[in-house]
């Protein structure tokens, strides 16, 4: 299963600290990922999931 999610989004799946590997370039402003998957978040140390979100949000330029 996979889920949309925009590019601007301040969730996990686009950050710059989170080292999730299910996310694909959909379009110029989506991408695709796996809402399942769980991944450290290298700036605080905790799993987190693709939807989650935290104060400490790094936009990732590589997307």
């Amino acid at each position: 299963m996979t889920s949309k999610v925009s590019r601007n989004a301040k969730q996990c799946v686009t950050c710059e600290y989170w080292r999730g590997r299910s996310v694909e370039v959909d379009t110029p402003n989506f991408i695709i990922c796996d809402p399942k998957e769980r991944a450290k978040c290298n700036q605080t140390g905790f799993i987190k999931a693709v939807w989650q979100s935290c104060s400490k949000h790094q936009k990732r330029h590589n997307l």
